[in-house]
């Protein structure tokens, strides 16, 4: 299908529940797939890092290139910030959307098991790293709230 933009698309993911969505909206299921994944290797492999601190790292906080190399226990130092090199400014999608599409959109999400509820379910059963996340362990809660701040 050729949608106009992200907005006829979002409309079309709603209306037909997912169905339209293609590889794009299945490429955004990280519930089923992180599971998957954690179904094959052991889940302490994993070090789960949402974008926010991919791509803005708070001052202090190791970088998530420099977490991958501590963690294959490599000790050269690649960078000591982030390099921003999609710095820009954007609208929010929920000024591109509305809040009518954003709620549907979650719904539809949440019916794929790809909400962050859904992906905080799949991590707190886990021993997955991640990476900036303070709280327990095992609190979805608490997981799914870092996800929406971070993601």
């Amino acid at each position: 299908p050729g949608w106009r933009d992200f907005s006829e698309y979002v409309s079309s993911v709603i209306q037909t529940d997912g169905a339209s969505g293609g590889e794009c909206l299945d490429a955004s299921l990280y519930g089923p797939q992180i599971e998957n994944w954690f179904s094959v290797f052991d889940s302490s492999q994993f070090l789960i890092v949402p974008m926010k601190l991919l791509t803005a790292s708070p001052k202090g906080m190791v970088t998530p290139p420099n977490r991958i190399m501590e963690r294959l226990h490599i000790h050269k130092l690649i960078r000591k910030q982030t390099v921003h090199v999609n710095a820009g400014k954007h609208g929010s999608s929920v000024d591109e959307l509305g809040w009518a599409k954003i709620q549907g959109l979650w719904k539809v999400l949440g019916a794929k098991r790809a909400s962050p509820e859904a992906v905080a379910e799949v991590l707190a059963k886990s021993q997955a790293e991640l990476h900036g996340y303070r709280g327990g362990r095992g609190d979805a809660a608490a997981i799914a709230s870092w996800l929406v701040k971070n993601w």
